[in-house]
């Protein structure tokens, strides 16, 4: 069975109490940020219908190549970025992903990232990044209640896009994941580990639906962002909608080219057939 639909474009995930300052030894002087943008092998707080775990190996073959630095996820306040060498990224014993970006004096956005973390203003790191085709599963697992709770592992990881020291776990956005969980819902046929096979040919339209609704609705949401920064002088609106410009643009990029491997399958059932197989040979390996 192939696995619910993955998140369209960049997913932003949380970790609290991961940042800190990094001091020249012997004095107060500031040297550099510290954060550890990823931790894996734990399981996450309840994102709203599903918990979410990070694979120690996601990242063995992400595209790490050119990551930034920013600040809120912002890309109007590049704080370093690994091709320049202010930033370097470390892979940690946890399979996770730690950051350093040295501290320049004079830059503004360092000093005021700087007094915002000595306030307490800012409360952890973030990151976003993109998984590959077949990179997550999902189980169903059985509450105490009898409920049910959807347990998504993060296998593969495709592109680490940046990582962000945060001022508000709101940056978690896990909207497009449960996007993905609940419109996918009635595909997914799980009892525990068991997988079932699903009827392909619905599934699929399924998919084609869900991706010819979504790309207008998010072309509207560019257009409003596009108009409130023409018009709205507050930085921190004018952040999120900068912030909604970048990923949902990402986003219905991604979409398009799902919708145009949809077309591509339709045209050779053969492809098809050749997917069907990839797939069970993939989890066969679970």
């Amino acid at each position: 069975m192939k696995t619910p639909l993955k998140p369209n474009g960049p997913e932003v995930r949380f970790a609290s109490g991961t940042l800190s300052v990094e001091l020249r030894e012997g004095t107060q002087e500031p040297v550099a940020f510290i954060g550890k943008a990823i931790v894996c092998g734990s399981r996450s707080k309840n994102l709203g219908g599903f918990v979410e775990i990070i694979d120690p190996k996601a990242l063995d073959a992400a595209d790490m190549s050119d990551v930034v630095g920013l600040f809120n996820h912002n890309n109007d306040i590049l704080l370093g970025r690994t091709t320049s060498g202010t930033m370097t990224l470390t892979r940690d014993t946890d399979g996770g992903l730690s950051y350093r970006i040295s501290y320049d004096p004079a830059d503004p956005d360092h000093v005021r990232l700087m007094a915002k973390m000595n306030r307490g203003d800012v409360v952890g790191s973030s990151f976003a990044f993109t998984t590959t085709r077949n990179g997550d599963t999902w189980e169903e697992e059985e509450t105490e209640g009898g409920g049910t709770l959807y347990v998504r592992t993060v296998t593969a990881i495709k592109k680490v896009y940046d990582v962000s020291p945060v001022t508000d776990p709101a940056y978690a956005d896990t909207s497009a994941a449960k996007r993905s969980l609940d419109e996918r819902m009635g595909s997914m046929k799980m009892s525990g580990k068991k997988k079932k096979k699903r009827d392909e040919s619905a599934a699929t339209k399924a998919e084609r639906q869900f991706l010819e609704d979504m790309i207008p609705h998010h072309e509207m949401a560019l257009d409003m962002a596009n108009k409130a920064l023409e018009k709205i002088k507050d930085d921190d609106i004018r952040a999120f909608a900068q912030g909604i410009i970048d990923t949902q643009s990402a986003e219905i990029t991604q979409m398009k080219d799902w919708l145009s491997d949809l077309d591509a399958q339709r045209a050779s059932p053969d492809a098809e057939t050749q997917r069907m197989h990839e797939e069970h040979a993939f989890f066969s390996t679970l």
